[in-house]
């Protein structure tokens, strides 16, 4: 149990990758806060799944875009637990296609999902960190990221 007695919060946590982070650090010992979008039902069984195994976890939903609902995410996890010692920065979108045929609205939530959320989070949990003198920080991207999905 390396993680006893540390609180982590993942974006985009319900599902695929995020969902896999979410039980990994809550087998390591974690407590474990994960941000979903929309997705209710999966965030719910996923929480009722680690209850079984008697590890804490709590979905929260948020828009990851919007500053104000990442504070918020943050300022649940702290109420709730005092503190966060480890940030994933997991949730992000994909719009494929080419430049020329995206519409300026998909290229502008690609934007905001998979880069200023990772600000919002960031943001938002440096006084939580800062004030324990500990933190980590992981951002989570795909190759897709680099070289395209086509």
């Amino acid at each position: 149990m390396k993680l006893a007695g540390r609180v982590a919060l993942v974006t985009g946590g319900s599902r695929g990758i995020g969902k896999a982070v979410v039980e990994g650090l809550a087998r390591e010992g974690a407590k474990v806060a994960f941000v979903y979008r929309s997705s209710k039902e999966s965030a719910d069984q996923l929480v009722a799944d680690l209850a079984l195994d008697q590890h804490e976890a709590i979905g929260i939903q948020a828009d990851v875009a919007n500053v104000e609902e990442a504070n918020k995410a943050v300022e649940q996890v702290v109420e709730k637990w005092g503190q966060i010692d480890i940030l994933v920065n997991n949730a992000g979108i994909i719009r494929d296609g080419l430049l020329a045929a995206m519409e300026p609205d998909a290229w502008t939530a690609v934007i905001n999902t998979n880069l200023n959320s990772c600000y919002n989070f960031c943001h938002a949990v440096m006084r939580p960190m800062m004030s324990k003198r500990y933190g980590r920080i992981i951002n989570i991207s795909s190759v897709a990221a680099e070289f395209g999905n086509q």
